[in-house]
This record gives structure tokens, C-alpha cells and sequence, in this order.
């Protein structure tokens, strides 16, 4: 990265990408994260795969899988009984920054755009909220 994130944040959740070769070639962007938020306390959030793959590493203090709310794939649209677990999940997080939201699988990402304020994406086609505040 060029820039370096300057970012005040104790509670962090990344969305991460849903693929194993997706997920690999983030691993750079995860490492900057990491070292940019050094305080703060990082929840990573995907599928399966994913989390297995950073089991090892250092670069999440937290790993949940998308499995927890009953999301199977990444185009889950889940149910209404989803999503408020998903939201009262939320509230009892209180996340800080959202990074990559438009990563998630449809439920996941609808609840996280509602319910939280610092959304960044990284995905071109996503809205930048945190971006369009200046």
C-alpha cells in the first residue's frame, strides 16, 4: 500500500473475501491492517475455508464463520430470524469500522450497511460511506 491507514479503531471487523485465491491475494492488505492497528481488536468474518486458512496467523484476534447465523454460501439472502440475530449481534459488537462489508454474503451485508456507521469498502462498486463523509 502507498498510504498508510491512519485510523483510530479498538473494535474492527473485516468481512473477508469468499474464495481461498481471493482470500490469498488480500492476505497483503490483511498484513497492513494488522500492522496500521496494532491496538485495536481485529474479528475477521467468513466462510469456512477462510477462516481455517488464518487459523495460524496473527492477523485477527477473532475468527468467526458466516456458518454461525446458518449463511451457507456467499449468495445467501437468509431469512428475517437471520438477520436479527445478525443485528443483535451488531449491537453487542458495537464495530467501530466495517472494512469490506460488500465482501459479505446479501443478509450479512445488508444488516452491516443498516446497522453500522464506518463501512469502507475495497469492492469498485461498493459504496464508500466513510469516504463520502470526507
Amino acid at each position: 500500500m502507498n498510504q498508510r491507514i491512519n485510523l483510530k479503531a479498538e473494535h474492527v471487523l473485516v468481512c473477508l473475501r469468499y474464495g481461498i485465491g481471493d482470500l490469498t491475494m488480500e492476505l497483503p492488505v490483511l498484513e497492513e491492517l494488522r500492522t496500521a492497528l496494532r491496538a485495536s481488536h481485529i474479528t475477521a468474518l467468513g466462510a469456512e475455508p477462510a477462516i481455517q486458512l488464518l487459523e495460524q496467523t496473527s492477523l485477527a484476534d477473532r475468527l468467526l464463520a458466516y456458518s454461525r447465523w446458518g449463511i451457507n454460501d456467499w449468495y445467501d439472502f437468509g431469512n428475517e430470524a437471520m438477520a436479527r440475530d445478525i443485528r443483535q449481534w451488531l449491537c453487542r459488537e458495537r464495530f467501530e469500522v466495517v472494512f469490506d462489508a460488500a465482501h459479505a454474503p446479501p443478509v450479512l451485508m445488508a444488516e452491516l450497511y443498516r446497522n453500522c456507521d464506518n463501512v469502507l469498502d475495497f469492492h469498485h462498486a461498493a459504496e464508500n460511506r466513510i469516504l463520502l463523509r470526507g
